[in-house]
């Protein structure tokens, strides 16, 4: 499946779940930053880099498993940017995708499973538009 063909069908997930617009463009942009890592990183831009994805939602989040068949990569364990503060001329390269996710996600795990990478992240509906 063709990432943009992914997009189409998260999306109609997204709206069959009523989840609120906020709340779904969070999980879209930490998976948009995920799956490029994964893609850049782990699979360094080749187009046959297999990366499987589910979704669950339970009423006040949602729940998101990426995996991928790349080196073993922990995105809770990575080193972040020293200073975020810094401009982006002035920054080294790299690390504020971690940094977003560990900021937007209210929850985030990682575990190698056999030759897998398993991430999972949750994010709860927006308190002020709950569905």
């Amino acid at each position: 499946m063709e990432i943009s063909d992914m997009v189409d069908a998260l999306e109609v997930w997204e709206k069959n779940q009523r989840i609120d617009a906020r709340t779904f463009r969070y999980v879209g942009l930490m998976l948009d930053e995920l799956i490029a890592n994964i893609a850049g990183h782990a699979y360094g831009g080749r187009e046959d880099g297999r990366i499987e994805i589910s979704a669950s939602f339970d009423g006040t989040s949602v729940r998101v498993l990426l995996r991928d068949y790349g080196p073993a990569f922990d995105p809770t364990a990575a080193d972040c940017p020293v200073d975020v503060e810094t401009s982006v001329d002035e920054r080294d390269f790299g690390g504020l995708g971690v940094h977003f996710i560990r900021r937007v996600a209210d929850y985030l795990s990682y575990r190698r499973d056999g030759d897998a990478n398993e991430i999972v992240f949750g994010k709860a509906i927006s308190a002020d538009n709950p569905g």
